[in-house]
């Protein structure tokens, strides 16, 4: 991982899909959405690189990242999940800019 974040993104993701179960690339991935501060993505992707280590120092690296994750997100303020329709507060919004615009063209 260097200072590109979307080449490294797409290299990780291919590295994923072609090693599912695969340590590393579970863990790297996770690591760049943890340095993203993508946080619930990085912790499932440590969590699933946590039940494919092997040995112990692969066991102790997820487990200090996971911590490192879960002491992240409990202290930030940043857990946002964009999973709510934007539609409603889009179209209010157009509706008070067309309404606006006709208040002007009319005086």
């Amino acid at each position: 991982m260097n200072c590109d974040a979307d080449k490294s993104m797409d290299a990780l993701e291919v590295a994923v899909a072609l090693a599912p179960n695969s340590f590393w690339p579970q863990l790297k991935y996770a690591e760049l959405h943890y340095r993203l501060r993508v946080l619930n993505k990085a912790e499932a992707y440590t969590l699933t690189a946590l039940h494919l280590a092997t040995d112990s120092w692969q066991f102790a690296i997820a487990r200090k990242q996971l911590q490192d994750i879960r002491a992240l997100k409990h202290t930030s303020v940043r857990n946002v999940e964009w999973t709510k329709p934007l539609a409603a507060p889009a179209l209010v919004l157009s509706a008070m800019l067309i309404a606006i615009f006709a208040f002007m063209m009319a005086t």
